[in-house]
């Protein structure tokens, strides 16, 4: 049963960089594309690629939060003290 609890706590984390590195290939090969139909010179690429990286960078800050206020037991809503 040990090695079924620490896979289950790794995966959430293991599958970020996943979705990371997906995210960006996908706007990387549209801006090729969109860069050959429009004959343009890796304007698309590049600034898709920026799009990619500065996104999903904020989604992986964001899930990490979310993710260590799950773990950790935090509701904002429950903030308020009882004096």
């Amino acid at each position: 049963m040990e090695p079924y609890k620490i896979n289950r706590e790794i995966a959430p984390y293991a599958t970020l960089g996943v979705e990371f590195a997906f995210s960006i290939l996908m706007f990387v090969l549209l801006g090729r594309w969109l860069d050959k139909e429009f004959d343009t010179s890796n304007i698309f690429t590049i600034s898709l690629l920026l799009f990619s990286v500065i996104g999903g960078f904020v989604r992986f800050l964001f899930k990490i939060n979310q993710m260590s206020k799950k773990k950790n037991g935090n509701n904002s809503g429950n903030n308020s003290s009882t004096n």
